[in-house]
């Protein structure tokens, strides 16, 4: 159940780095600014989709 919703909300992120919207984080190191390369975001939703 709970492998299942991580693999939800991994596939959820990855469409959203998909449409290539910028996601910035706020940590104790500071701002970490994530703007994907479309070919990882591609792979890595493939993966899933092989999955299936």
């Amino acid at each position: 159940m709970l492998e299942k919703l991580i693999l939800a909300a991994l596939i959820t992120l990855s469409l959203h780095l998909h449409l290539g919207w910028k996601w910035t984080f706020d940590n104790r190191f500071g701002l970490l600014s994530i703007t994907p390369n479309t070919e990882t975001v591609q792979l890595f939703t493939s993966q899933f989709v092989n999955l299936d």
